[in-house]
């Protein structure tokens, strides 16, 4: 079954362009980038090397999240229950679940202070600064851009499961190709910022900006999340049964 309503351009379109800002805000995926590239300057890496190692890392990122996303979207496939209420379900869960992340995204996402420390636990964030330092090829880049996301699934959850909603609705045969498509956009800022690293940018001069945009960025994205599931809830609502 598809919504006439999830089939409407317009609020498709809304809903992709409000859910990847909010991926985009979260930002653990580009403060191991940064580390990592930082490291790689400091033994005097070649551009092309720390270019390669840049791509590997955002096809990482790219793939986690395409396999995450086309995970939960094929969940509402299954044999034991319509593919209508399998939605209806989902969407029950990015009601009761994603305002709950947009609250803890306002409240935690930074530690307090200056800097952009983020919430992780010390061992885990230790672990990913240690896989940083020992990335040498771009196949440990691919390997180390996964887990990042893996690391960050307790946030990056609430945009993959509103876009899970958006592409459920559309034709199976379609699923794939839309979740590759929001892999590869959401994926994005990171490739930007891996080849502005490898063109010569400096992690200070990305990481002033994160200074000074933490604030907008870290309440912009949670209340956002919170007014994307409003929205979808409503749309729900309004569709026909």
């Amino acid at each position: 079954m598809t919504s006439s309503l999830m089939s409407n351009d317009l609020t498709v379109l809304l809903l992709v362009v409000g859910v990847l800002f909010v991926h985009a805000s979260y930002q653990l995926s580009v403060s191991v980038l940064s580390y990592m590239s930082g490291r790689a300057l400091g033994q005097r890496t070649a551009r092309r090397r720390l270019a390669s190692l840049g791509a590997g890392y955002s096809l990482g990122v790219m793939s986690m999240i395409f396999l995450i996303l086309l995970s939960i979207v094929v969940m509402t496939n299954t044999t034991a229950i319509t593919h209508a209420l399998a939605l209806k379900l989902l969407t029950v869960v990015v009601a009761a679940v994603v305002p709950l992340i947009g609250l803890f995204t306002v409240l935690t996402y930074y530690r307090r202070g200056k800097g952009t420390k983020l919430w992780l636990p010390r061992p885990f964030a230790d672990y990913l600064l240690w896989r940083a330092r020992k990335t040498k090829s771009p196949v440990e880049a691919v390997a180390l851009g996964a887990t990042t996301v893996v690391g960050e699934l307790p946030f990056v959850i609430g945009p993959l499961l509103i876009m899970a909603v958006v592409i459920a609705y559309q034709p199976v045969s379609l699923w794939a190709g839309y979740s590759a498509l929001y892999a590869l956009l959401a994926t994005l800022p990171v490739m930007l910022i891996a080849w502005l690293f490898a063109r010569g940018i400096t992690p200070a001069q990305v990481q002033r900006w994160r200074e000074r945009n933490k604030g907008f960025l870290q309440w912009s994205s949670g209340s956002l999340l919170v007014l994307l599931t409003i929205f979808l809830v409503i749309l729900q609502i309004g569709a026909p049964a």
